[in-house]
């Protein structure tokens, strides 16, 4: 299983990737700080099982957000997170 993971605080990432590590040993996490970096993944990679997102980050606008990731990874779930 291929997950995305985007967020903009780092030691977020590190906690959650290390959770979603241990659904399985074939979950492989790739991470991104932005929006921006997400879509550049999503776009350059054959494609990810689960897109993981947070839905207030710096410069990014969530239902906006929501729907450039879509656009990006239209076949992959996604599920959206805040604290």
């Amino acid at each position: 299983m291929k997950v995305l993971l985007i967020d903009d605080h780092p030691l977020f990432r590190v906690g959650l990737r290390g959770l979603v590590a241990q659904l399985d040993a074939t979950v492989t996490v790739t991470e991104a700080d932005s929006l921006s970096a997400a879509q550049q993944f999503a776009g350059n990679h054959d494609g990810f099982d689960l897109l993981l997102i947070d839905l207030r980050m710096p410069g990014m606008d969530g239902s906006e957000g929501i729907k450039i990731l879509k656009k990006a990874a239209p076949n992959a779930p996604l599920v959206v997170f805040s604290g």
